[in-house]
């Protein structure tokens, strides 16, 4: 009788499991030490090529905002540059850091409840703005795919959506995170856990698992 069972995944891995710390040492060496193609990578880390892709996005774009010392003079700014009405790429244009340091900052701070209400307000405001299923999918298949905000909003340009409310719709799509998110993953809500910032993306405290 032939056996029809399904060959283990390389390295104990399996295809809809949480990604480890070694696992994210691993992807970041083979992709940016020994240059691997996804195809080679995907194989070694029993993933698809689109999982792969999208988390080692992931991986750098939280390892961006770990490289910063975020002190109180540093949130204070990015904090008056909102109240300014100024987009995270101008305050990080202002800062001399990048726009995905400082968008993942100005959530954290949103999460530590740090930002004061009518800050918020402001936020909220320019924050509403509808969204369809297939303008999500798009962004979401960019960002699967690998490409980067700044890439995104290059590749894909919505009627009355401007480029930082491209990037602020990809950010919520992924931390929420969206049901949309989730299906294209290919994974059960009840199996995954789409984390956020360089803790949750890399399941370590600061450094860790370098």
């Amino acid at each position: 009788m032939s056996n029809t069972s399904s060959p283990p995944q390389p390295n104990g891995m399996n295809q809809n499991s949480p990604w480890t710390s070694t696992q994210n040492h691993m992807l970041l060496r083979l992709r940016d030490k020994d240059k691997a193609s996804w195809s080679d990578i995907a194989a070694t880390m029993g993933r698809s090529v689109t999982a792969c892709q999208g988390h080692y996005s992931g991986l750098h774009q939280a390892q961006e905002g770990s490289m910063v010392d975020w002190t109180a003079p540093l949130d204070h700014y990015i904090i008056e540059g909102r109240r300014r009405c100024l987009s995270t790429a101008a305050i990080a244009n202002e800062m001399s850091l990048t726009t995905h340091a400082v968008q993942d900052r100005w959530y954290a701070l949103i999460r530590q409840q740090r930002v004061p209400e009518d800050v918020l307000a402001l936020s909220r405001r320019k924050e509403e703005v509808v969204w369809t299923e297939e303008e999500d999918r798009q962004v979401m298949i960019l960002w699967l795919k690998g490409r980067n905000d700044d890439e995104i909003v290059k590749l894909i340009k919505f009627k009355n959506k401007s480029d930082d409310d491209v990037r602020h719709r990809r950010i919520r799509l992924v931390n929420d995170p969206s049901p949309l998110y989730i299906k294209m993953l290919g994974v059960s809500r009840e199996k995954t856990k789409v984390k956020n910032g360089l803790e949750k993306a890399l399941g370590k405290n600061k450094y860790d698992w370098m």
